[in-house]
């Protein structure tokens, strides 16, 4: 009997043993499918890392082609024709705004000099009507 209860008792521990094992079994498999998911993922991200480096590398091709330096030199030359325009404009419009202050200054002196003469006639014409208004009054006076 001794022999029954030690057999009893190793089933037992083999039992236990066996539950351990289905324990770790189940613990393995679980890990097992998270890695499978992991490395599913894994293999995703790098396709659409590999994309993204291709787009990557078109865009840089394409950043590439571009000269910039004759485009900004484009842009320079442009806006420094534009500057020189504008310069020139400026030029005109104080070479007008300098014609028409003398054309102005001249009409004035020219109005100032004819008023001038006016007034002077007609300070003359005053005299020679007060003249002939005083010879018609002493003819007058004297008659």
């Amino acid at each position: 009997m001794a022999k029954l209860d030690d057999i009893n008792k190793s089933l037992g521990d083999l039992e236990q043993e066996l539950d351990r094992l289905k324990s770790a079994s189940e613990m393995i498999e679980g890990v097992t499918r998270t890695a499978e998911q992991a490395a599913a993922e894994s293999a995703r991200l790098n396709q659409t890392a590999d994309e993204l480096c291709h787009t990557v590398g078109n865009l840089t091709d394409k950043i590439d082609r571009i000269d910039f330096h004759s485009r900004l030199d484009k842009l320079d030359a442009t806006v420094s024709g534009i500057n020189v325009a504008i310069q020139n404009i400026q030029g005109r419009f104080d070479t007008l705004e300098r014609n028409i202050k003398d054309d102005f200054e001249h009409r004035i002196s020219a109005l100032r000099e004819s008023l001038g003469k006016s007034h002077l006639l007609n300070l003359i014409l005053l005299i020679v009507i007060s003249l002939l208004a005083c010879g018609l009054l002493i003819i007058t006076l004297v008659k």
